[in-house]
Parts: C-alpha cells; structure tokens; sequence
C-alpha cells in the first residue's frame, strides 16, 4: 500500500476463478471430497495392486512434507597418500 491507498490487487468482492469451479462441483456432487475418494481406491481389495501404490502416492502428497535432495560437499582434512604394494616378483602397484 502506498500511503494508506490501495494501487493494486483485484477489486472488492470479485471472486476468485476457482470459486465457479468449486460450487458447481459442490452443486453437483454434494459432498465429494478427492482426497477420501483416492483413500477409498487405495483401500479397496478390488483395485489392482499397481492402482492403489498410485492412490496412495497421491494421497501422500497431501500428508507428508515432500523430502528434497540435498548437496553435500566434504572437503578433506588431511591429504591422502598413495598406496604402495610391493609384490613377491619385486614389481610395485600404487593406488
């Protein structure tokens, strides 16, 4: 806000655009909830295996933070020193 005066934003009292969407899912669909609908897929002994691993990855989404890769880098304290074998036949091999 700029100097206590609204400059921007959506007007008051216009709706939002997922608003229509949601009342006329409610209106035709009283009740209907997707989250349990994936919950009953899930759940369900009729559902085929590979169906209810997908429910069940979906509907995790919503209860479980999503865990992210993270980059570690590890940087050495002391230098590494080769490795020297001296074999029975006097030959020598270093890693």
């Amino acid at each position: 806000m700029a100097l206590g005066i609204k400059t921007g934003g959506r007007e008051l009292g216009v709706k939002n655009k997922r608003r229509p969407l949601l009342e006329l899912i409610g209106e035709n669909f009283p009740g209907y909830n997707p989250i349990l609908a994936m919950c009953q897929i899930a759940v369900n002994p009729n559902s085929s295996p590979d169906f209810q691993f997908q429910a069940h990855k979906e509907i995790s989404k919503y209860m479980y933070a999503q865990l992210k890769a993270i980059d570690v880098q590890i940087e050495a304290q002391e230098s590494i020193q080769p490795l020297t074998f001296i074999l029975p036949n006097g030959k020598t091999i270093t890693y």
